[in-house]
């Protein structure tokens, strides 16, 4: 009888092969010469915390210290920076913030060189696990930090590891020294994997680290290790963060003191966005998260949070506990009113999720400089009437929109409970949206010339969300239907 392993192993065998004489031009011919197999196809495997296993092969490459050339990590070496190019998906930590660059910084200076030399079928020990894309580069799916780190450490400890790699890995290491600019590394090549299924590895790696994380980066890992297809998944129509007893209400549309027309608006939108992240599931693990209310309620929880913008997981924002609980707190309303302007049953202005990570930015800024909101307008003011500085972010810039979301994430962080504060915000911004009617109504109205001009539906939106945060100064110089200049919603005793 046929060995089946040994069949898998010759089926592919020629993985990494073909792919090295695909892409073995000019720019990245460097890497093809310097580049030793230590061993054939699956004759070594990873497991991720899904308990997935991925055959690899030991490979000993010359990486790059810029960390562009070879061995590709998310971040660079050299400033904690993004890498241009690093695959969307593969790693949603910011290893640029203060705690996670002094993390590395601390690891490359005591560099341990048999930490990164031996075999582990766990992705996130040993040596980093790469993944061979369709431009000729390795890039980092485990081990970012620790090749961050490998390539930040001096040259006595990386002597250290050259003469430990030499030992170990006697029959492929390097005789000669590596190229300029270049260090010899050992990682352990997944090929034969698509990109969706790289993220799947990539993100399942890190779930094990994820305990350190907060719970929008666990959130973050979950979505990515199923492997869900955001683009799939229709808005659901939901304002609060979910509770584990709000599941039945979730799914019916809505609490049974609410009118009918309400969740019968709600009910097949919620239900959809359910269903699509269900199918998207082996049906096991579907059939699982079936059978357990709460773990349900963590799934949906997840892919509400993995919706956010790319701008804001990469950023180090959500750092900060109470900005990530408003975060939490905002999302389902936000997403909502994403879905209803694409739906084309509120008007496009309405939609928060456009303006989303500007407001992030704006909240940041706001913060960083200690801005009060009565003073808001005045700062606005004062930078009108300056130059600007390249690369820095100036608040006059932002819509009124921007600002409004902005001042409701600054009320939201400094309360007790901010996912609570927002959410009751934003619950009531989603009811006025609704009130404001679908382009075809507002459209049909102003063709019959009623009241004058049309209205500035983008100020009318910001007007009604600015006047639900306590304490808030639009500091608007435009006119709008009659709305003019700074408006303040008294601050609640």
């Amino acid at each position: 009888m046929k060995d089946p392993a040994a069949a898998l192993r010759a089926a592919a065998a020629p993985t990494l092969r073909a792919w090295m004489a695909t892409h073995g031009g000019a720019v990245q011919s460097l890497l093809y010469r310097t580049i030793r197999v230590c061993e054939e196809p699956l004759r070594s495997y990873v497991y991720d915390s899904e308990g997935r296993r991925y055959g690899v092969q030991y490979v000993v490459v010359a990486a790059g210290l810029d960390g562009r050339v070879g061995v590709v990590p998310s971040h660079s070496p050299k400033d904690f920076s993004w890498t241009p190019g690093y695959p969307e998906g593969f790693q949603t930590r910011d290893l640029g913030t203060i705690e996670e660059s002094q993390k590395i910084r601390t690891i490359a200076r005591n560099l341990e060189p048999y930490r990164l030399l031996g075999r582990h079928m766990d992705a996130t020990l040993g040596p980093p696990v790469v993944w061979p894309g369709p431009d000729g580069r390795l890039y980092v799916l485990g081990g970012n930090g620790r090749t961050l780190a490998f390539l930040r450490a001096d040259d006595a400890h990386y002597a250290e590891y050259v003469k430990e790699g030499r030992t170990r890995w006697a029959a492929c290491w390097p005789a000669r020294e590596a190229p300029d600019g270049m260090r010899w590394l050992l990682v352990r090549v997944v090929a034969g994997l698509t990109q969706e299924q790289a993220i799947k590895l990539a993100a399942a790696s890190q779930l094990s680290t994820s305990a350190t994380e907060g719970r929008i980066g666990r959130a973050l890992g979950i979505v990515r290790s199923l492997g869900l297809d955001a683009g799939k998944i229709p808005m659901p129509y939901w304002t609060h963060a979910l509770a584990s007893d709000d599941l039945e209400a979730f799914l019916a549309g809505g609490y049974r003191n609410e009118a009918d027309a309400v969740t019968d608006k709600r009910r097949p939108h919620n239900q959809a966005f359910q269903r699509a992240i269900l199918s998207q599931m082996d049906r096991a693990k579907a059939t699982r998260y079936e059978g357990d209310d709460e773990q349900m309620v963590d799934l949906l929880t997840s892919v509400l949070l993995g919706l956010l913008p790319p701008e804001i997981r990469r950023g180090n924002l959500i750092d900060n506990p109470k900005v990530e609980d408003a975060l939490i707190g905002a999302m389902p309303a936000i997403l909502t009113t994403h879905g209803l302007a694409k739906r084309r049953d509120i008007r496009p202005e309405y939609d928060l999720y456009a303006v989303l990570p500007e407001a992030v930015n704006v909240f940041a800024e706001l913060s960083r400089r200690k801005i009060p909101f009565a003073r808001l307008k005045e700062a606005i003011d004062a930078e009108r009437g300056s130059v600007g500085v390249p690369g820095v972010k100036r608040l006059s810039d932002a819509s009124d929109l921007t600002l409004a979301l902005a001042g409701a994430f600054y009320n939201a962080s400094r309360r007790a409970a901010p996912a609570a504060v927002i959410s009751e915000i934003l619950t009531r911004y989603v009811e006025e949206a609704v009130k404001g009617g679908s382009p075809a109504q507002t459209g049909f109205l102003g063709g019959l010339g009623f009241g004058g001009p049309p209205p500035d539906e983008a100020a009318i939106a910001a007007e009604k969300l600015a006047a639900l945060v306590p304490g808030f100064v639009l500091p608007s110089i435009r006119q709008s239907g009659g709305l003019l200049g700074a408006r303040t919603n008294p601050r609640r005793r």
